[in-house]
């Protein structure tokens, strides 16, 4: 059963009954507003999929075990069928499944041959519908996956990368050793550059007395500013001492990819915002970063450090009519700057946070210079194409706090969304 919407006031709470609406114009924006969410989803239902595996290290000749849950909203799940595949070190889909969804759930498994090679895979998963999106919405996972020998040679990588005028510099070191890490010494190798696809560069290399190999390559500026993936296949030619792998090399991206989201989408100058950011460096993967933010002049106004995975946030008020940009210090000791999303001049910030298990609150604070105009604003909330609860908010005064019960809100993602007294977000 469908829980009753909560209609609220401020500063006073009033509660109405489940989509009954008396017929004045506040009460028609949010029917229109909650048909439209009808509508949208009724023809653009979405969906989404997790997997989980049996462990997360699998050795060659194992079993990748996997249990996938599909998203089930009001209506039954929109697709049947599930399609994982299991992504090499190459970008190349290895093994795939097709699987049958009963109440949005599935079991499958992989076998891997000892055929394949060890190295980082990708477990992906997605239905039929989903690939009418963007694949970022795609359930993606990367795994380890080693060989069992003992006496196999395997192999670290590391990349120093040195930034001239001409172009980027790369030094691709190679540590090869065997069980218990014993370094294979005058180990030779062929190895091949692959840019977006097509063959480049060979060569071969030996490693010296600690079993290591460096290969020095040059990328010049319109070489990295053109190539998306550059891999550099690296294999033995000591029969004795099989070893093939593909690496990827930190070419045509960003050492680092530092982003910002304002909470509630835009900043707003003069009101505090809590802003989220995430670093990732070249393989996608969560990368630790502390910085400084400055202003246009080159004052420093805060500073900021990432608590897991990459990621943080932190309070800051942009003043009118400056630009902020966030510098940091890159692991190979270079200096790089990121732009701050702009402040627009006027409008509004939303914050949701919860404080306890109880409630959740949220605050709604504006800066319009002719409130009169405005009119009210109505904070609508909404877990798929169900309306949870809205909230009217008039701009009399340039602050609106209240809270929510906790009890209120289904399991999931909840939308939180602003709109004028015109119906625009």
């Amino acid at each position: 059963m469908r829980k009753p919407l909560l209609f609220l006031s401020l500063p006073f709470v009033l509660l109405l009954l489940a989509f009954s609406f008396k017929k004045d114009s506040n009460d028609d924006l949010i029917t229109r507003i909650a048909l439209q969410l009808q509508k949208f989803y009724t023809l653009h239902p979405q969906e989404s999929i997790y997997l989980h595996q049996d462990k997360a290290l699998y050795s060659l000749g194992e079993t990748i075990w996997f249990k996938a849950y599909a998203s089930q909203n009001t209506t039954d799940s929109l697709s049947t069928v599930l399609y994982a595949d299991l992504v090499g070190p190459d970008n190349k889909v290895r093994l795939s499944r097709k699987l049958k969804l009963q109440n949005g759930m599935a079991h499958g498994d992989f076998y891997l041959p000892d055929t394949l090679s060890e190295g980082l895979y990708q477990l992906r998963a997605y239905t039929n519908w989903m690939r009418n999106f963007d694949p970022q919405y795609f359930f993606t996972r990367e795994l380890n996956i080693a060989s069992p020998s003992l006496t196999e040679a395997k192999a670290s990588i590391t990349f120093q990368t040195h930034t001239s005028a001409a172009g980027d510099s790369i030094i691709t070191s190679l540590q090869f050793y065997k069980h218990p890490f014993e370094p294979l010494k005058n180990l030779k190798l062929k190895t091949q550059l692959v840019l977006d696809g097509k063959k480049g560069k060979s060569g071969s290399l030996e490693t010296d007395a600690q079993g290591i190999a460096r290969l020095p390559l040059f990328f010049s500026n319109a070489q990295s500013g053109s190539v998306r993936e550059a891999l550099l296949i690296v294999q033995s030619d000591d029969k004795s001492n099989p070893f093939q792998r593909s690496y990827r090399l930190p070419v045509g991206q960003p050492a680092l990819d530092l982003q910002f989201f304002p909470e509630g989408g835009h900043l707003v100058a003069g009101i505090p915002s809590r802003i989220g950011f995430k670093a990732v460096d070249i393989s996608g993967k969560g990368q630790q970063v502390a910085g400084m933010v400055h202003d246009q002049q080159g004052n420093m106004v805060m500073d900021f450090k990432s608590e897991h995975l990459g990621m943080g946030a932190f309070t800051f008020m942009p003043e009118p009519g400056k630009t902020y940009t966030a510098q940091v210090q890159l692991p190979n000791g270079r200096t790089a700057r990121y732009k701050l999303p702009e402040a627009q001049p006027e409008g509004v910030v939303l914050q949701v946070v919860q404080h306890s298990e109880h409630t959740v609150n949220f605050r709604i604070e504006h800066n319009f210079s002719n409130q009169a105009t405005q009119g009210p604003m109505y904070l609508i909330a909404h877990a798929a194409d169900s309306l949870i609860f809205a909230v009217r908010a008039s701009t009399d005064k340039p602050v609106l706090e209240s809270a929510i019960p906790a009890s209120r809100f289904p399991v999931g993602l909840i939308h939180f969304t602003l709109f004028s007294a015109d119906g625009k977000a």
